[in-house]
């Protein structure tokens, strides 16, 4: 190493680190609930160099402020955020791609970001019928917010949604519940990793009207594509299965 490199070296300002009590105070989350992310595999373990004494980074400074802000503007359950924070470390974008990102977080929360619900949590269990069992599967499933008292609109409609499918004979009777609708968000994940491997790999240069026209007519195109498919997969299953069952058995 030269001597201007190893100068450099010496130069440079250690990484901050953060005992419990500042990064509390800095991030606006209590210790709780940051304990609870580390064993969520959220937030990565501290440096422990002794027993008694941790300390933290600035990278976990960046993760609970995020986290924080997409439970709280986003209202996101934690199996979303996670998904969200996967996509974000493995998906490096350019300047370009977070400058299209900032406008379009801009635009979303312009034309009102996501609604509350005008239930609370027990009130609206209540009125769907849905007991303290169904209520932690809806957490585990990501369905809602684990321990969330004020639902989002969005919320409000995917547990309504479950309560339709459980009226139509998807009981807890027949050993199924709100956490075997988590096939339906892993199937979500899949997709939109691929969306991302696209727009990280082939859209750096969208203009700000094709940047508009993703959350105009692109996602929501895709979202009733994905509709239809899924519909024409049903169908197609039913007739295959219904032909095979059409078919003479032999005879004895």
């Amino acid at each position: 190493m030269s001597r201007d490199a190893g100068q450099a070296a010496v130069d440079r300002p250690a990484p901050a680190r953060y005992r419990m009590a500042e990064l509390e105070r800095l991030s606006g989350v209590g210790r709780e609930a940051i304990r609870f992310y580390i064993r969520k595999g959220l937030l990565p373990e501290p440096e422990r160099p002794s027993r008694t004494m941790a300390w933290y980074s600035e990278e976990h400074l960046r993760l609970l402020r995020t986290i924080r802000r997409l439970r709280e503007e986003e209202l996101l359950p934690l199996a979303a955020i996670r998904a969200v924070l996967h996509d974000v470390a493995s998906h490096p974008f350019s300047q370009r791609q977070q400058r299209m990102l900032r406008r379009m977080r801009q635009r979303v929360h312009r034309e009102g970001g996501v609604a509350r619900s005008s239930r609370g949590r027990a009130e609206l269990a209540e009125a769907l019928g849905l007991d303290r069992e169904a209520l932690r599967q809806a957490e585990e499933a990501g369905l809602i917010r684990e321990g969330a008292d004020d639902l989002s609109g969005e919320e409000e409609e995917l547990l309504a949604l479950w309560a339709e499918v459980r009226d139509a004979g998807l009981s807890r009777e027949r050993g199924l519940g709100p956490r075997d609708m988590a096939m339906v968000a892993q199937a979500v994940d899949k997709v939109f990793g691929a969306e991302l491997d696209i727009f990280s790999e082939r859209l750096g240069d969208l203009s700000d009207a094709e940047t508009d026209a993703l959350l105009e007519v692109v996602i929501p195109n895709i979202n009733r594509m994905f509709a239809l498919l899924h519909g024409r997969r049903v169908r197609s299953f039913v007739e295959s299965a219904n032909a095979a069952g059409d078919t003479p058995a032999d005879d004895d």
